[in-house]
């Protein structure tokens, strides 16, 4: 007589395999949500980085180029500044600009001088909730060294330099700095 036997599992061993199946795979999701997520959280990041090297690119060029005429209330700051070339003819060359908030979005605004009615408007930076200025004043030789800065301007000659501070809705603070002029002074001998 031959035994036979026969190949066949058993009801926990189909079981336990069905658990450690679902085990491996509820494992392979949550780390595919969880790299999802880390995914998105580092595009949004980048995102907002490449938003303020914009806004410190554009407005560094801007100020680079501006001329004397600076005039500032507590949200608006308006100048002259030569653009150079630009698409629109119109908008070449020196025009009068405004940087101001609207909407929590930090925006600057273009005007032609040749034509007072062409004006364009672009968006710098979303989601700040108030800006601030602070304006270095040219050094005097007597005051050369004392670390003096003024909130507005209204002075005939250039600021040395601009530092714009944007507070942003998530709490967080942007400073940006900008030298406008050379100093203009003579050193006493």
């Amino acid at each position: 007589m031959k035994i036979v036997k026969k190949l066949s599992f058993s009801l926990i061993e189909v079981g336990l395999a069905l658990f450690l199946g679902a085990v491996m795979i509820g494992l392979l999701l949550s780390t595919f949500t969880y790299s999802t997520k880390i995914k998105k959280q580092i595009e949004q990041t980048s995102v907002k980085v490449l938003q303020r090297k914009y806004t410190q690119e554009r407005l560094t060029q801007i100020f680079s180029a501006s001329s004397t005429d600076f005039k500032c209330s507590k949200d608006k700051l308006t100048f002259v500044f030569d653009q150079g070339p630009d698409l629109q003819k119109a908008f070449s060359g020196k025009v009068k600009a405004s940087l101001f908030l609207d909407n929590h979005q930090l925006k600057l605004a273009i005007q032609s001088i040749e034509d007072e009615n062409l004006a364009r408007i672009d968006t710098l930076l979303e989601h700040i909730s108030s800006l601030e200025w602070a304006f270095l004043p040219q050094p005097e030789a007597e005051g050369f060294g004392k670390e003096t800065s003024k909130t507005s301007w209204d002075d005939k000659s250039p600021p040395l330099a601009i530092r714009l501070t944007l507070n942003l809705e998530d709490g967080l603070s942007v400073p940006f700095a900008f030298f406008t002029a050379k100093p203009i002074f003579e050193m006493s001998k």
